[in-house]
Formats: C-alpha cells, sequence, structure tokens
C-alpha cells in the first residue's frame, strides 16, 4: 500500500499570519542602552553586544519573511496541482 502526503493548503494560512504579525513587531533597533557619559569598557562592550543582537533581530525578521514567501508558494502551487488533478480519476476505474 502506497503512503500518501496530504496537504491542506487552509492550514498554511494562520501560520502565515502568525509569521507575518512576528515580523512586524521586529523593529531595527529592538533594544538599547543610554550611555549617557559613561565611557567605561565594561558598558562599550555592552552596547556592542546590544547592537550584534539587534543585528540577530533584522535577520530573525529577514527569516520570518522568507517563511512567509515560501509557504504562499507552497499554497500556490498545491492549488494548481489540485487544479490539474480535478475531475480525474486516480484509481484507474473510470
Amino acid at each position: 500500500m502506497s503512503e500518501q502526503i496530504l496537504i491542506n493548503p487552509e492550514g498554511f494560512y494562520p501560520e502565515i499570519d502568525n509569521l507575518s504579525a512576528a515580523q512586524a513587531l521586529i523593529t531595527d533597533e529592538m533594544f538599547s542602552i543610554d550611555k549617557g557619559e559613561l565611557n567605561l569598557d565594561t558598558v562599550s562592550e555592552i552596547d556592542s553586544l546590544v547592537k550584534e543582537l539587534n543585528s540577530l533581530y533584522v535577520l530573525y525578521r529577514e527569516h520570518l519573511g522568507r517563511d512567509v514567501k515560501n509557504l504562499n508558494v507552497v499554497i500556490a502551487e498545491w492549488m494548481k496541482v489540485d487544479a490539474s488533478l480535478a475531475g480525474k480519476n486516480l484509481l484507474g476505474g473510470d
């Protein structure tokens, strides 16, 4: 007996909405510190780490965008397959 893969594209829409919402919340500068007049090595190092963390969030936002795009492609491709199979008898009978 052969295995079948069933994809319900409707199930992807809530996931796309969640990914898009998460993407919208991420800004270029998620975190910052107010160094004021402090010129300490520790504060400078923390500032550097905060900037690096912000760049990781920006990268994450880009990945979320790609995920949204890819899920939309999966939906579109699956709908094409559905349309091409519509009305065909796949069991070999009449």
